[in-house]
């Protein structure tokens, strides 16, 4: 008798679930066919040499020659793989050597007749570094359900969650700008119905509260975030960090409940320590999403789904806040503090069910090195990766160009919009709750339009696409929309914004996700919520700079417009999509074709 371990190849819903190593062993048979190149038993199901009564399947699982991937296509429940494929399996997992003779793998593979025929009954544990469908260890394969969320791996199921407790964080930013921008101009001596108040307040205008919050977070979070990505990089605790920011996220909503006209200020500068956790919470998570699956279609979908599920509770949040406020006829101030409970909630339920259930703890991915400091190495890998990808990868040097722009207006489009439809559209709590519902709305077919042009051509078509169409709708507005008199019109370019924001970023994500390097995933996707960040300051610069000089917000608007465009300009400079996702599977080839020489 020979132990195996065998891979579990599970449907759930005509979607393919996790593909993992079992800690399983079975007892093998008289064998019915022994060549120089496969041994075939009679349980084998899936192969052409098996019995006539086990072939009810089409594809039989596979080694390759070099014995490090197998094929497996549409196979049914349970598969069972034959014995040199488990050999092989075997040899490149992390079975431990004391439980399985090196031996008696180094016979077989020589000479499979050489198989003794009996054995005693071993067992062994095994960590596949290449068979896994969603790139999951088998400890995260246990069964995930928290009422409707589920996915096929508990990390997805993770991530979704996270994502669904993120969109109440989003959205009570809209509840505290419009509040802020009202406790401002009272404190500047205007009634909060004065929509263009000339009073200045600490030193600037009520009008440029917003964009200035947007512009120290900004630059503190681009200051910031190379730390929070050598923490991830190089320490084992990178679950931990999630968990701390999700408690400081907390912290910070449970205190913006407290908001009135004596301590907005104060509230306003704890806004910014939020947006800070924030910004770590999600370098984490997404630290995390590269993990999800290799496969480009899947992760479409996953994206897509993470997308509409965030903006989808951002619409249920809005619609609950807003309803209740105006049931119990309460202020802004009391709006604010009706969706902070709201928030703390939600957010103590589904990202500590998502922390503590499905996110698993990740070991240190590089040590720090010799005579650096870990709050210094962030900032010095940062350089180094930036210099490497601009010598030897063009495409993502372009890509990352591209984010620059992007992320910056599309991150400082909330709060430059508040501003601009309470200003100049004058659109009070209940209109402006409605304008966000609507634009919420279209996320939803936006997203799941992404997918299918992503599917159709290729995530670079999309996410140019996205960009063009997104850029174009702003500009338009800025033209459109003059004053008071065009409130109406509002209302259909908030269903064509969401449409835009629902179709950007998931294409955006999974390009970017296809063209970086393998076994950098972590690092990479910590530079690209740096990217986010980097120019981040810019557009309520820009806008802020034209406001307190007189200009009129529609030139800010137009602005904003033109960083969406700069966006697509990079792109075409990438280079086709087949070509970039080419060059990171030949560094895959060549990492894989030297692990195999090592052996």
């Amino acid at each position: 008798f020979l132990p195996i371990c065998f891979g579990h190849y599970n449907q759930h819903k005509k979607h393919r679930q996790l593909f993992t190593m079992s800690s399983c062993c079975f007892q093998l048979p008289t064998p019915i066919s022994n060549d120089s190149e496969n041994v075939v038993y009679p349980h084998a199901r899936n192969s052409p040499s098996a019995s006539p009564t086990r072939s009810n399947s089409e594809v039989s699982p596979t080694a390759t020659k070099a014995g490090i991937e197998i094929d497996v296509e549409e196979v049914g429940e349970g598969t069972e793989i034959g014995i040199m494929d488990s050999i092989q399996l075997l040899r490149n997992s992390t079975c431990s050597s004391s439980i399985l003779p090196p031996s008696l793998i180094n016979s077989a593979s020589q000479s499979p007749s050489s198989l003794p025929s009996t054995s005693p009954s071993l067992s062994c544990k095994c960590k596949p570094d290449f068979f896994q469908e969603d790139t999951l260890p088998s400890s995260d394969t246990r069964p995930s359900k928290f009422f409707c969320f589920k996915f096929s791996s508990s990390l997805a199921t993770g991530w979704y969650m996270d994502a669904a407790a993120r969109g109440p964080i989003l959205m009570s930013n809209v509840f505290l700008a419009r509040a802020l921008l009202d406790l401002a101009k009272i404190e500047a001596g205007c009634s909060n119905t004065d929509f263009m108040c000339e009073n200045r307040v600490h030193g600037f205008l009520p009008s440029s509260l917003l964009t200035n919050m947007v512009m120290i977070s900004g630059v503190v979070n681009a200051c910031l975030m190379p730390i929070v990505g050598a923490v991830v990089d190089h320490t084992h605790h990178r679950r931990t960090v999630g968990i701390l920011s999700a408690v400081l996220l907390l912290v910070v909503n449970t205190m913006l409940v407290g908001i009135n006209s004596k301590n907005w200020l104060y509230m306003a500068i704890i806004q910014l320590v939020g947006a800070f956790a924030y910004m770590t919470h999600v370098v984490i998570a997404f630290a995390y999403m590269v993990e999800l699956t290799d496969d480009r279609k899947r992760l479409a979908r996953y994206t897509a789904s993470f997308n509409i599920l965030q903006y989808s509770g951002c619409l249920f949040f809005l619609i609950l806040v807003v309803s209740l406020s105006w049931a119990i006829g309460v202020t802004n101030v009391g709006t604010v503090r009706i969706s902070q409970i709201f928030v703390v909630i939600t957010t103590a339920i589904l990202m500590g069910a998502a922390w503590f259930l499905h996110f698993p703890r990740r070991e240190a991915l590089s040590v720090v090195p010799e005579g650096s400091w870990l709050i210094t190495t962030g900032f010095r890998k940062l350089g180094r990766t930036a210099v490497q990808i601009s010598s030897k990868n063009y495409a993502l040097k372009w890509m990352i160009v591209a984010l620059l722009f992007a992320e910056a207006g599309g991150n400082s489009f909330t709060q430059i919009a508040i501003t601009f439809t309470t200003e100049v559209l004058k659109l009070n709590q209940n209109e402006t709750g409605l304008v966000m519902m609507i634009l919420l709305i279209g996320t939803v077919p936006g997203s799941r339009f992404a997918t299918a042009i992503s599917n159709r051509f290729n995530p670079k078509f999309s996410y140019q696409c996205g960009v063009i169409y997104f850029g174009a709708v702003t500009l338009m507005a800025s033209n459109v929309m003059k004053d008071e008199g065009d409130k109406q019109i509002i209302y259909f370019f908030a269903g064509f914004w969401g449409f835009g924001f629902g179709w950007m970023l998931p294409a955006q994500r999974t390009l970017y996700v296809s063209i970086i390097p393998k076994k950098q995933e972590s690092e990479m996707m910590g530079i690209y919520m740096f990217s986010g960040q980097v120019l981040l300051f810019l557009p309520p610069l820009i806008f802020s700079g034209l406001n307190e000089f007189g200009y009129s917000m529609n030139l800010g608007i137009l602005t904003l417009g033109m960083f969406f465009f700069a966006s697509f300009l990079a792109t075409l400079l990438m280079g086709g999509f087949e070509e970039a996702a080419a060059l990171v599977q030949i560094s895959v080839q060549n990492e894989r074709n030297e692990e195999i020489e090592s052996r």
